[in-house]
């Protein structure tokens, strides 16, 4: 009976692991609705900023890249995120290329709200 338990604990936990890495969610999985909210977004929160705001700038944001992350200890400890965040697949987006930077940043997107929830400076 104990055995029987343990199994179906273990079991379980198994599953609940296999759910969670389901659900993460990739580029490839945006549609184009929600490529566009998160765009926006992304260039919402660079207006309350201190970033450039040029129409350049726009511009670049709003064809911006978005790609999926999985946070690292070292992506917290540089946008200041909460450390259960560790592991997390989210998205980042960063200005299109036209720009031609050396050190652009990258903002860090919740994929559940699509709202900014860090940046990582250029390097």
């Amino acid at each position: 009976m104990r055995i029987s338990g343990v199994l179906l604990s273990i079991l379980l936990i198994v599953l609940t692991g296999c759910q969670k890495e389901a659900s993460q969610v990739s580029p490839e999985e945006i549609n184009a609705a929600q490529e566009e909210t998160i765009l926006e977004n992304a260039w919402s929160y660079v207006q309350t900023t201190q970033m450039p705001q040029s129409e350049e700038w726009q511009d670049a944001w709003m064809q911006g890249e978005i790609e999926t992350l999985t946070l690292t200890k070292a992506h917290i400890r540089s946008a200041n995120l909460e450390d259960r965040l560790i592991g997390q697949s989210i998205y980042s987006v960063t200005p299109s290329a036209e720009l031609n930077l050396i050190a652009e940043p990258t903002l860090l997107v919740d994929p559940e709200s699509m709202q900014v929830i860090g940046v990582l400076p250029g390097e």
